[in-house]
């Protein structure tokens, strides 16, 4: 009968253990830093593709900002020239046709539309996180300043309701379609040489409309001054900044 002989496994070196577990952990730590490395770049992609959108809004508001900033400029003056002949109304040298000319200026409602989409999705999905700070400091003042304009943009209608109870009280609608239909120069000017009459010209009333003109006129160049124009600044400051960390043309 035979007799097995059991085969016995050497022991193994502590040094064998050793490398094992360092291989082991270099395994995992490369891993890791890979995994790292990898969410580290897809988060600049990521960056870098909320920065060309943010830049496309950027540069969609500052064209509307220096059209509104034109338009406020435009309507300040006008507000005022209104003001002016309101004075020296009635007496015979300053025709109707003018003052409804003027006059119509106040009663527009000029709305600043801002293109506010990336930053929205910046903020809703905390994305904001990828860009720098200041990137991410200048970007949420520039969010505030927004909010802080529509907010009191959003008060606009009211004040339009005050100065729309004057308007009504003073100025024809017949006429005021004759001005808003036409869109030649020519035309206006000889629309506002007409001595076209008003519904009510009770220097009063027409000396109670001018003083919510200036009212009006006051709050447009203070919203120029303070806002619209520090935010186009923001607005342009901020183009240059992303330019300059995602190197863009």
């Amino acid at each position: 009968m035979e007799v097995h002989h059991h085969s016995h496994t050497a022991r193994r070196k502590w040094t064998h253990y050793f490398w094992e577990f360092l291989m082991l952990f270099l395994a995992v730590t490369l891993g890791f830093f890979v995994e790292n490395q990898r969410e580290h770049y897809i988060e600049k992609q990521r960056a870098k593709e909320f920065a060309q959108s943010l830049t496309s809004d950027l540069k969609l508001d500052i064209i509307n900002l220096t059209d509104m900033i034109l338009v406020y400029d435009s309507v300040i003056k006008n507000t005022e020239t209104f003001i002016q002949l309101v004075d020296s109304f009635p007496g015979g040298e300053v025709p109707g046709g003018t003052l409804y000319y003027y006059g119509n200026f106040v009663n527009m409602n000029y709305r600043m539309a801002f293109y506010t989409a990336t930053i929205e999705q910046l903020k809703s999905s905390g994305s904001l996180r990828y860009f720098p700070l200041n990137l991410r400091n200048k970007i949420s003042s520039y969010d505030q300043n927004i909010q802080e304009y529509n907010l009191r943009q959003g008060n606009e209608p009211v004040y339009n309701i005050e100065t729309r109870k004057y308007y009504e009280k003073i100025f024809d609608q017949a006429v005021l379609k004759r001005f808003e239909k036409t869109g030649n120069a020519d035309t206006l000017f000889k629309l506002s040489q007409t001595n076209f009459p008003l519904l009510m010209d009770d220097k009063l009333l027409l000396k109670q409309f001018a003083n919510n003109c200036y009212g009006r006129k006051e709050a447009w160049r203070n919203r120029t001054k303070f806002m619209l124009i520090p935010i186009k600044k923001m607005a342009e400051d901020l183009v240059k900044l992303l330019a300059k960390e995602y190197h863009f043309k």
